[in-house]
């Protein structure tokens, strides 16, 4: 078995989406044998499964990035989003997700991992208040 991962960027989420399963095969299958004419035999896939990314009310097509300005900050942007907010000593806001994870943006083990941290940071919180109650 062969799989074969499809990352696209600019207007190709957009395009691809508009496209059903058999006409997405056939421009992929005439993509790779233009690019690849050495190989012979590049066959149409068996089975595409692909998320619509762009009409996923969750997400609408979007994702995390760092603009030009953001990458020359002093601080590392990601951990700026990341960091809580205290009113007095009192947490009252916590940030998580793939945007807020210094290595792992744009994915969803960063999403997974903030949430994590965040989750460890509030316990860590809670046993603070606990203790000074």
């Amino acid at each position: 078995m062969q799989i074969l991962v499809v990352w696209l960027s600019g207007n190709g989420p957009k395009l691809v989406n508009e496209l059903d399963d058999q006409q997405l095969g056939i421009l992929f299958t005439e993509h790779f044998r233009k690019m690849f004419p050495q190989m012979e035999g590049i066959e149409l896939p068996n089975k595409i499964i692909r998320t619509k990314w762009l009409e996923d009310e969750l997400f609408c097509g979007s994702y995390s990035f760092i603009t030009p300005e953001a990458s020359q900050l002093s601080d590392d942007p990601f951990s700026l989003l990341a960091a809580p907010i205290f009113i007095g000593d009192k947490l009252r806001v916590m940030f998580a997700g793939e945007g807020t994870h210094s290595e792992m943006f744009q994915t969803t083990i960063g999403a997974m991992m903030s949430g994590k941290r965040e989750a460890e940071r509030l316990a860590k919180y809670l046993d603070f208040e606990e203790e000074n109650e």
